[in-house]
C-alpha cells in the first residue's frame, strides 16, 4: 500500500506541457481522446496543439517547438520514431452546396485557379464560387452542409497518419511519459477499431 501510494503521489507530481503539431485531420480525434485519458492520470499536465500544413508541422518539430507531430502519410520518417494510427484519412472534394456536381460527383477537367493550405480557408473560397477544393475529409467535421458539400473521391483515395517524435531527442519527463502512454493507447485504440 505504501509503495502504491508513493507511486501515485509521484504520478501526481508530473506536470508540464506536451506540445503537438498537426494538420486538420480526422486523426486529431485520437489525439483528443489520448489527451483526455492522459489528463485523468496526470491532471497537472497541459497541452498545446498547433495546427497547420505539413511544412509548418515539420518545421515546428525540427526546431523543437513541438515535441510530437501528427503527419499524414506518405511522409519521410527516417529521423523519427513513430506509431501509426489506425484512422483512415479519405480525400474528398469541397464544392458549393448548390453546385450541380453535388449530384453527379464527376469532374470532366481540372483547372487550378488558386491553392490554399488550410481547409477552413479553402471552404470559404469554395463557398464564394472560386472553384472546388481537395481536402482530407476529417479536416471539416463541422462543415455547414447548407453552404458547402464534401464528396469523397471515387475511386477512394485514402492515407494513414503517424504520431512521430525525433529519434534520440531528450524529452522532459512529462513528454517521455506521454510518448510511452501514447504507444499503449494507440495499440488499444487500433485494436478497438478493427
Amino acid at each position: 500500500d505504501k509503495t502504491e501510494k508513493e507511486l501515485t503521489e509521484r504520478d501526481e507530481l508530473i506536470n508540464g506541457v506536451v506540445s503537438v503539431g498537426c494538420g486538420e485531420l480526422a486523426s486529431v480525434q485520437v489525439i483528443a481522446e489520448m489527451f483526455r485519458a492522459f489528463k485523468e492520470k496526470y491532471p497537472a499536465v497541459t497541452y498545446e496543439l498547433y495546427a497547420g500544413n505539413a511544412d509548418y508541422t515539420n518545421e515546428r518539430i525540427e526546431k523543437g517547438l513541438s515535441d510530437i507531430a501528427l503527419f499524414l502519410e506518405p511522409v519521410d520518417i527516417d529521423r523519427y520514431d513513430f506509431i501509426r494510427l489506425g484512422v483512415k484519412e479519405r480525400w474528398a472534394v469541397l464544392l458549393p452546396a448548390e453546385d450541380p456536381l453535388v449530384q453527379k460527383g464527376y469532374f470532366p477537367q481540372v483547372r487550378v485557379p488558386y491553392t490554399c493550405n488550410m481547409s477552413t480557408n479553402a471552404s470559404i473560397m469554395v463557398r464564394n464560387g472560386l472553384g472546388y477544393a481537395f481536402h482530407i475529409e476529417g479536416s471539416r467535421p463541422f462543415l455547414d452542409r447548407s453552404q458547402v458539400c464534401s464528396l469523397p473521391l471515387y475511386p477512394e483515395l485514402a492515407a494513414t497518419t503517424v504520431l512521430a517524435w525525433k529519434k534520440r531527442q531528450p524529452f522532459s519527463v512529462t513528454t517521455t511519459k506521454f510518448i510511452e502512454f501514447a504507444k499503449n493507447f494507440v495499440k488499444t485504440y487500433n485494436n478497438r477499431e478493427q
